[in-house]
């Protein structure tokens, strides 16, 4: 991999040097959390690749975690990925109470006293560090392009950079608004009324009404300074020689909230309503407005106790998930702080809204499918997300009462309350309740469930199960159907096949895990044990740190609002080092946190051990039945569902096909056919399988497999990747099509990911030959392929020069053409003619080749290439690699082959400059489809052949 040079050794590819997303993802991960800590840095750079859909950074940022050598947690998936090309974030170090446009970026102030810029392409960078116990927090902050005036503060302290500005402003009460004009002019107003000029060298008082807060300041051009007042005073100062105070019409008050614009034009928020001075209707209605701005071409935003308002006066607003203060970067980007966060909103994108906007209070992961999470908030709301970080479904408890614990339960979630119990089915929008009262506990095996109620713990069958003394804080059911109950006063009982059994620990402790002959809980100091104790000290995450299990059996993830978020798994142990999480869950394989708005999804990132660019995926069943299975490299088992494998079968093929024929049955009785319906019935013969195999590829990626592809990309992020499916038994599919919904098939993506059904050969790999290699052509008698003459006369004219030997061109008519040594070897062969699942038929005059007396009459070795130009041949193409082939491409339904010549063409040309074949077939592909053929619906199968080498020592590579 090349590196750019100057890039302090990041290993950022060449090919990105300059490019916009990597620029932007390293000034802002740099501006975040330095560059001191290379795995802080390159975890911190994934954050904002992940969540800002940046996926060239995104594997960029993977490759340099797994060339560290150690586990990492990998971010997945974030619920602000959806938002990520039209939202920017950073975080400031104490919570925001100011910001103000100046030049190109925004001044952003704070609690502590620090002053930093915001920029799109850097995020946020210091300007003044923290004013300490004289100044306070910044109330008000503007500047131009070179200078920045912040005040604020009981005392109104100033400070400034860029400017001489003394810090001793004599005032009574703090700043509350403040300007800077171009040419370096300072105004500032407090909460007396007062308003001081300051004018290079001296702070002068401008003449005006004094008694009510001075909330808005703006410069209008060179001369004038204008400025509003809480109970709607206003007015203006000529600046030419002495300032001249000159009253301008009052607006009513009292405001809670009033900007200028470039013009001098005032809008100002009253009685829960935003209006412009001068205009006969409020622009738009909005409740505990405290923030408003305009940007440089008279877009407007207010800002309320939860939502944002953007638009121009007289047009519906547009809305923001929110509040806190705003400002305008530019006509086209706002910027909004909420808590120490501040964003960058991309107005002419879509979206815009956080998928959780109260406060998390319970997280949990499913534990039957890994890509499924939820979490609950403060004010009753829950949320499913999927594994794209996305909200998939959502409910609220009656009563808008806080969620206490979320647990998986088959395709749902249990949920409990102080108002009692539930279970949430999100698939069809249930929400049934199963208990009334206070419930502080509930847990799943996956068939059966439990939960508290008060001191007792009850079934799903409405049986009590367990009595105690106290409040159940916590259940839990173990590895083989044992069931654990731990109560507030630490009494705890762990019910299994041999009886119930009562064990002791600390009072207030948590229930984390259950074993087979006991519990493991976390004590109120932080320890985290076994009960009774089995001689096991367990490593313990940092004091204070919610804790899950379920990752995996004896696993142990937490989080600490310090110290991040870390996991303590069997042979596996890594943290991450982000402060601000609170609350974690973990699931088969994937640990969720949140920092109380963000959900999280991470997986367990290891260095590969499997072979580098390739991953090996079998696949069960029989074709024609349902449920198939996809067992990836790690283990995990997927089990597919059988309507969109149907959909990608020619089962489905022949059901939808069975329509177009009663169509036109019904059509000759009628006189006359239906042309709109059967047009739509042929768009959905091309749609319905890519739709398939978008359903089934998000299954299988979110189940694993795109862990898998990070593991063997290594630390290559640009490295192609081939899956390799063995699909023996399950062949009719076009498992080819399998994707990402949303995404392009894996041949036409950067970097390519091919999947080749893979046939297992036994033997070791043939040595590379040293001869010339031999291109043969084979074509069948019948008229339709005479195009084959002209295509292989200009295939020949074009290698004439090129070290292969291209054949004469071989016209096959019957068995006869395929006697004994009547066919030379060659290396790469092409064969025209028609196909079925067992023959070929080269005439029409002629029986047709069974594929047993085809593969006898090739000479031995059998091509390393192999294209089979013939509708539905990819029974012969297996057939093939099995005899000993190394690679065949073939037909997976019916084609007019001269369609295909661009194909064959260009695969044959990159095979020939030694371009691996799946590569190869990759980009022959593209171009087929580019020509404007049916490349989805008609996408040609590649097999090719596994060595599964008695040696050890020999690598089982597929050839090419």
């Amino acid at each position: 991999m090349t590196e750019r040079q100057g890039d302090g050794g990041l290993g950022v590819p060449a090919r990105f040097a300059g490019d916009e997303d990597f620029t932007t993802a390293l000034n802002h991960a740099e501006n975040r959390v330095g560059t001191g800590d290379p795995v802080l840095f390159f975890q911190t750079v994934l954050e904002i690749a992940v969540e800002w859909r940046m996926p060239a950074v995104e594997r960029w940022a993977v490759a340099r975690l797994m060339a560290t050598g150690a586990p990492q947690l990998r971010l997945r998936w974030s619920s602000r990925s959806r938002d990520g090309r039209i939202r920017r974030d950073g975080r400031a170090p104490s919570v925001v109470r100011a910001l103000a446009p100046a030049a190109g970026r925004v001044l952003v102030g704070t609690a502590g006293g620090e002053v930093l810029a915001w920029t799109a392409g850097a995020g946020l960078e210091p300007v003044l560090g923290s004013s300490g116990s004289s100044g306070g927090a910044v109330w008000t902050l503007s500047g131009n392009a070179s200078a920045v005036f912040a005040g604020g503060g009981a005392r109104g302290a100033v400070r400034a950079a860029g400017m001489a500005v003394p810090s001793d402003l004599p005032t009574a009460g703090g700043l509350r608004a403040s300007a800077v004009s171009e040419d370096g002019l300072v105004a500032c107003g407090n909460e007396g009324g007062t308003v001081r000029l300051w004018d290079g060298l001296r702070w002068a008082d401008l003449e005006s009404p004094r008694g009510s807060p001075i909330i808005a300041l703006s410069f209008v051009g060179e001369d004038v300074l204008t400025m509003a007042a809480a109970d709607g005073t206003r007015g203006s100062w000529l600046l030419k020689g002495e300032p001249v105070w000159r009253t301008e019409p009052p607006v009513p008050g009292p405001l809670s909230a009033a900007a200028f614009d470039a013009a001098g034009r005032l809008a100002f928020a009253r009685d829960g309503g935003v209006e412009v001075a001068g205009e006969a209707e409020p622009v738009w209605r909005h409740a505990s407005v405290r923030f408003l701005a305009w940007s440089p071409a008279g877009v407007l935003a207010s800002s309320g106790r939860d939502v944002i308002r953007v638009g121009r006066p007289g047009e519906p607003p547009a809305e923001i998930t929110g509040g806190g203060p705003v400002a305008f970067l530019d006509d086209r980007h706002l910027v909004t702080a909420s808590g120490s966060e501040v964003v960058q909103w991309d107005l002419a994108g879509q979206g815009s809204h956080e998928a959780v906007t109260d406060r998390i209070t319970a997280l949990a992961v499913s534990p039957r499918h890994r890509w499924k999470a939820a979490a609950g908030t403060d004010t009753g709301a829950l949320v499913e997300f999927d594994g794209h970080g996305s909200r998939s479904a959502a409910a609220r408890l009656p009563g808008r009462l806080p969620v206490r614990r979320i647990a998986g339960h088959r395709d749902g979630w249990l949920v409990t309350s102080r108002a009692g119990a539930w279970r949430w089915t999100p698939g069809d929008g249930a929400l049934r309740r199963l208990s009334s009262g206070g419930c502080d506990a509930v847990a799943s095996s996956g068939e059966e469930y439990a939960f508290s109620r008060s001191n007792e713990v009850v079934s799903e069958r409405d049986e009590i199960l367990m009595t105690f003394d106290h409040t159940v804080t916590g259940i839990a059911y173990g590895p083989g159907g044992e069931l654990a109950a731990l109560a507030i006063d630490g009494e705890a009982r762990l019910m299994s096949s041999r009886g119930t059994r009562t064990l002791r620990t600390e009072a207030d402790s948590a229930l984390v895990d259950v074993l087979a002959d006991g519990i493991v809980v976390m004590t109120r100091s932080g320890r985290v044990q076994e009960v009774p104790a089995a001689g096991t000290v367990r490593v313990s995450p940092p004091k204070d740190s919610p804790v899950a299990s379920g990752f995996s059996r004896g696993s142990l993830a937490w989080v600490h609002p310090d110290e991040g978020i870390g996991l303590i798994a069997p042979g596996a142990q890594t943290r991450l080092r982000r402060p601000g999480f609170t609350r974690v869950a973990a699931g088969p394989l994937r640990v969720v946190a949140t920092d109380g708005r963000r959900v999280m999804g991470y997986d367990l990132l290891t260095p590969a051990d499997g072979r580098r660019g390739g991953i090996a995926v079998r696949l069960t069943g029989r074709d024609g039945t349902s449920g198939p299975s996809a067992e990836l490299p790690g283990g995990v088992r997927v089990d597919l569902p059988a309507g969109p494998v149907r959909d990608l079968s020619p089962e489905g093929d022949r059901k939808l096909m069975d329509r177009v024929r009663a169509l036109l049955r019904s059509a000759r009785g009628q006189g006359a056919a239906d042309s709109g319906r059967l047009s739509r019935l042929m768009v959905e013969r091309l749609s319905v399988p890519s739709f398939a195999g978008a359903a089934l590829g998000d299954l299988l990626w979110c189940s694993g497999l795109d862990l898998e592809l990070d593991r063997a990309r290594g630390d290559d992020p640009e490295l192609p990747v081939r899956i390799e499916l063995d699909c023996a038994g399950v062949e009719a599919p076009a498992w080819e099509l399998l994707r990402l919904t949303g995404a392009p098939l894996g041949w036409f993506a950067e970097p390519q990911v091919s999947i080749v059904r893979s046939v297992a050969v036994p033997g070791s790999p043939p040595a590379p030959g040293r001869h010339r290699p031999v291109l043969l052509a084979l074509r069948g008698a019948q008229d339709e392929l005479s195009f084959v003459d002209a295509a292989h006369e200009e295939l020949r004219r074009r290698t004439a020069l090129r070290s292969v030997h291209v054949e004469e061109l071989r016209r096959i008519a019957s068995a006869d053409d395929l006697a004994p040594g009547a066919l030379p070897r060659a290396d790469i062969l092409q064969v025209w003619a028609h196909c079925s699942d067992t023959d070929l038929r080269f005439s029409a005059d002629h029986p047709p080749v069974s594929h047993e007396r085809f593969i006898e009459a090739l000479p031995a070795p059998l091509p390393a290439v192999v294209v089979l130009v013939g509708c539905r041949s990819g029974g012969l193409g297996r057939r093939l690699v099995e005899a000993g082939a190394g690679a065949v491409v073939a037909m997976r339904v019916e084609v007019m082959s001269h369609t295909i010549t661009s194909l064959v063409d260009e695969l044959t040309s990159l095979v020939l400059a030694d371009l691996p074949v799946d590569q190869a077939f990759g980009r022959a592909l593209r171009r087929y489809v580019l020509t404007g053929q049916p490349g989805a619906a008609a996408v040609p199968l590649l097999y090719l052949a596994r060595r599964t080498s008695p040696d050890p020592t020999v690598q089982g590579e597929p050839p090419c």
